[in-house]
């Protein structure tokens, strides 16, 4: 082979080469260096893919086309300088491509002679590099969002070397422990020593510990210099040798402080009252529950005293809720004062109070003596007069004096022979009494417990439990038709308050918000709206039936007044024998909504239609609800559509013995029962309302505001 034929095989293996490379070649002239620079003589395939620009848009044009307002300067003064001076150099670029895209090149320039040496060319072989620097800008990102994130969190990194009792912090600790580099010795004690004296020892133990299981986690307190206490949180791991012995411990502090605060706040949200700071009813429960417990232990009797202002609502009427919030203050001071330390007073709604006297004598004569004083010291000091500043555009400093007297029902409590919801109820009943003997004073409750079970003409296999509930729901359904009447007698009742006392009954017993009662007013009327757009039924509904369905809903429950706490607000599944109690609300509650008849006649369209729900809502349009076991149209209109409503709000709300169903799911649990549980055509209604549904879901959120529903 002679020189030609050799000079033109190394000149395509060399091509072969270049092109079957993975990075950009670049052969370009070797000068001139400055403006407007070598022109590109060669471009590989690689070159035209990554860069979009085809190979005779290049040819003859500088590299300079590959660079941007985004290329760095410097790294192209670097490069020009060490062309220059014919020496070869890598740099990383930034390019762009024809469509202006960025890409990063990690550059290599090197310059090629000819035999004589002279320099006639320069080839650089660009390699892509941009995953590789997104990735490092984007941990130098991190890394710099970290640091600003320490600074900001007040976050500190240390290390202990344990072997040589050595602990290093960075500028974080120091911070976070207010102290100066200069001022902290760098050892284990001097860190204990600025934990707070009580968490000392706990905390020593428990790094102690980690040292053997590898991990640190605690919480604790530090006192800064200036007395500060600030809460920490620590998490460290435990760096060990080969042969398992603990060499270095490395970890970081985080002040935790506000979320402790936070915390505070919201503990005490949500076991205390907002406006008097007693005790909500959430924690008095829990207390109460305790005390029946230490009751049993201790063989003492405890007690509870329920309190009802009298005359609370004409004061906030007359003066404003300001006034009336003052008067609620004051109310819980007076209250407190006459208590023992051990005792525990709650506002447990509205103008209701609750006292709970725990660890009285062992002798029931005594600890009743000791109920009663303390009864009667409270009405006494609760009947004092008031000196209520007017909080309106009257002058700064104007007050009323007045009086507002408490009826108060009271009851001793031994062990566990009676339940919290079965004793709070008894001394409601005791109160009621008192108010209806014209309030001002105290009654002491007449132990339903007592009474004899074998009066209540029951089955010989119920069980002593399922007996005394039965007997509790007749004793409840003849006390909330007492209820009524009393309340009845002594207002002069319009048709619109008869309707609002009903109301308010219901609402004193059943478990259900001011929220839900809402939600099924605006359930029922956007199914009656539509059922009228659709044409359905329109030889019953009208626009004046929908508004009267729509008033009677809060109703549709009433005679669960009539159900045993023990029943109505039990945890769990019901049994038998308690469910067939529950069912009977249905009944009862068009018993009470009847006994508002006026010589034989419903006096209210309202509470007629009320009482046609009651009775119905649970009737199913295949004929296998209850209490009548009605089937299609002869279950009333207003009960059928009451019944989707109510069925719907139950699905979507928590309830004790379930968790609440999404509103997808109770949509199509809805919509599985058309033609089974409910009307066929108000089902059709519903899947058009259905997302107004959920917007109304949504927005009336439950809360323990029965109030709004009231006014």
């Amino acid at each position: 082979m002679d020189d030609l034929q050799h000079n033109q095989l190394a000149h395509r293996l060399a091509l072969q080469v270049i092109n079957s490379s993975s990075d950009i070649i670049v052969i370009s002239e070797a000068s001139p260096i400055g403006l407007p620079g070598p022109r590109i003589m060669y471009v590989n395939e690689v070159f035209v893919r990554e860069t979009g620009y085809s190979v005779e848009e290049v040819i003859g044009k500088t590299p300079r086309i590959l660079q941007g307002p985004k290329t760095d300067q410097a790294t192209l003064r670097r490069i020009r300088a060490a062309l220059e001076k014919w020496q070869p150099i890598r740099e990383d670029v930034l390019n762009y491509k024809k469509n202006g895209e960025t890409f990063w090149q990690s550059l290599n320039i090197f310059p090629v002679a000819d035999d004589s040496g002279y320099f006639t060319h320069w080839v650089a072989i660009q390699h892509n590099i941009t995953e590789r620097k997104l990735a490092e800008l984007a941990n130098l990102n991190l890394q710099q969002s970290f640091q600003t994130a320490m600074k900001a969190g007040g976050i500190g990194i240390w290390e202990w070397d344990i072997v040589n009792n050595f602990l290093t912090w960075d500028p974080g600790m120091y911070l976070l422990y207010g102290i100066s580099e200069q001022n902290f010795p760098n050892t284990y004690e001097s860190w204990q020593n600025a934990v707070h004296p009580e968490d000392r020892i706990r905390a020593d133990q428990e790094i102690r510990e980690a040292i053997k299981l590898g991990v640190f986690d605690s919480e604790f307190r530090v006192v800064l210099p200036n007395q500060t206490i600030r809460d920490i949180r620590a998490h460290a791991i435990v760096i060990k040798d080969t042969l398992g012995v603990a060499q270095r411990m490395i970890g970081t502090n985080w002040d935790i402080s506000e979320v402790r605060e936070r915390q505070v706040s919201v503990e005490k949200m949500a076991f205390f009252d907002h406006l008097t700071t007693l005790p909500n009813q959430r924690l008095f429960d829990d207390r109460l529950s305790q005390a029946l417990l230490m009751s049993q232990r201790t063989k003492n009797y405890g007690a509870l005293i329920f309190i009802d202002l009298d005359k609370f609502k004409l004061i906030n009427d007359e003066y404003g809720h300001l006034a009336g919030d003052w008067l609620l203050i004051e109310v819980a001071k007076r209250i407190t004062k006459c208590l023992r330390k051990t005792d525990t007073a709650s506002r447990y709604g509205g103008d209701e109070f609750i006292v709970l006297l725990g660890d009285l004598s062992a002798n029931k004569g005594d600890a009743k003596l000791e109920l009663q004083k303390m009864a009667e010291n409270i009405k006494n000091s609760l009947g004092s007069p008031y000196n209520i500043p007017i909080f309106d555009a009257n002058p700064e400093g104007q007050s009323i004096l007045c009086r507002c007297s408490a009826s108060i029902g009271s009851s001793l409590f031994f062990g566990l022979q009676s339940n919290s919801l079965e004793l709070i109820h008894e001394v409601d009943v005791a109160m009621y009494e008192a108010k209806a003997d014209g309030g001002n004073r105290v009654k002491l409750s007449k132990k339903y417990l007592d009474m004899a079970i074998g009066d209540a003409g029951l089955e010989k296999d119920a069980s002593a439990a399922e007996k005394l509930n039965l007997i509790q729901a007749d004793i409840y359904f003849k006390f909330s038709e007492r209820k009524y009447k009393e309340l009845e007698n002594k207002i002069d009742v319009s048709q619109y308050e008869a309707i609002n006392l009903l109301v308010a009954l219901a609402a004193s017993r059943d478990g259900e918000t001011g929220e839900h009662l809402i939600r099924t007013q605006k359930y029922n009327f956007a199914i009656g709206t539509r059922l009228l757009q659709l044409g359905f039924y329109v030889d019953q509904l009208d626009n004046n039936l929908i508004e009267m369905i729509c008033r009677a809903a809060p109703l549709h429950d009433i005679g669960k007044v009539a159900i045993p706490d023990s029943i109505l607000r039990k945890p769990s599944h019901l049994t038998e024998v308690e469910w067939e109690i529950m069912r009977t609300h249905t009944s009862l509650g068009a018993s009470i909504l009847h006994s508002t008849k006026k010589n034989g006649k419903f006096q209210n369209e309202v509470i007629r239609i009320a009482a046609d729900i009651a009775a119905s809502h649970h009737e199913k349009w295949n004929g296998t609800g209850y209490p009548a076991g009605l089937s299609g149209e002869d279950i009333p209109l207003s009960a059928r559509i009451m019944a989707l409503s109510d069925m719907y709000d139950a699905l979507v709300s928590v309830r004790p013995y379930k968790k609440s169903w999404t509103h997808e799911q109770a949509a199509e649990e809805i919509i599985r029962n058309k033609n089974i549980a409910f009307d066929p055509l108000i089902v059709e209604a519903f899947v058009l309302e259905k997302d107004n549904f959920k917007e109304i879901k949504n927005k009336f959120r439950d809360s323990s505001n029965l109030e709004k529903f009231k006014s």
